[in-house]
């Protein structure tokens, strides 16, 4: 059984867990594990994983799909490398919300890495389209998924994006 790693990255509160937790309510009978070490903010501390089993019905074999997200807040950044590293791919959850410049920084982290990346610009609902608009403008070299994660929009699809990407 193949097994993969895909890492949410972005800045705190991003909606990176909340992408997890969607994404366990969607593919519920395919849950293996959940973990989720947090503040009593309700904020990751250290891990946030996923562990699904998967049938790949076109290539006639069953994929273990371990999802984390990295610790957004500044005073967790030193656990970042340890997760980024071992990753077969990325979702970044880009959150139009908050200034430019943080999403940015956040995504520097992974753009260097040669492994598939695929944005998801979250809180559309709370953002103007023409701001992401301008988002898509500047990530299109990538796909690019709007979504509202709390709703679970957007959600299956990156999910979706990202595991192709990975398995071409």
């Amino acid at each position: 059984m193949k097994e993969v790693l895909i890492v949410y990255h972005g800045i705190g509160m991003a909606g990176k867990t909340t992408n997890l937790d969607s994404l366990k309510d969607i593919f519920s009978n395919y849950v293996i594990d959940r973990f989720h070490a947090k503040t009593v903010e309700n904020r990751t501390i250290f891990l946030d994983t996923l562990l699904l089993g998967i049938n790949i019905k076109n290539l006639d074999f069953k994929l273990k799909v371990r999802l984390m997200s990295t610790p957004g807040q500044d005073r967790f950044e030193i656990l970042r490398p340890w997760i980024l590293n071992n990753a077969n791919g990325f979702v970044f959850v880009y959150d139009p919300t908050v200034n430019h410049n943080e999403n940015l920084k956040a995504f520097k982290e992974i753009y260097e890495s040669k492994l598939p990346k695929v944005i998801q610009i979250n809180k559309v609902d709370l953002t103007e389209q023409k701001k992401v608009e301008e988002i898509k403008r500047i990530f299109k070299d990538f796909t690019t998924i709007e979504a509202v994660a709390k709703d679970n929009k957007g959600v299956k699809e990156t999910f979706q994006a990202i595991l192709r990407e990975i398995l071409r």
